[in-house]
């Protein structure tokens, strides 16, 4: 994280509240991918330090299969 964020701690507990995938995405409700990672999400929340610990950014895209 940015050095102000870092000395406070980081992200602590804040979350990402990730919605239900749109209509016509072929992955199971709610799974999600970050294409700049490949890590998957299939949870309804996912902490910000998770999201953002190996690049400062994330595109989450809905899974398809």
């Amino acid at each position: 994280p940015p050095g102000g964020l870092r000395r406070r701690g980081g992200w602590v507990g804040t979350a990402l509240t990730l919605p239900v995938a749109p209509a016509g995405s072929t992955g199971p409700p709610g799974s999600w991918v970050d294409v700049l990672t490949g890590s998957g999400y299939r949870t309804d929340t996912v902490p910000l330090a998770e999201l953002t610990r190996r690049l400062p950014v994330a595109l989450l895209v809905p899974e398809q299969r």
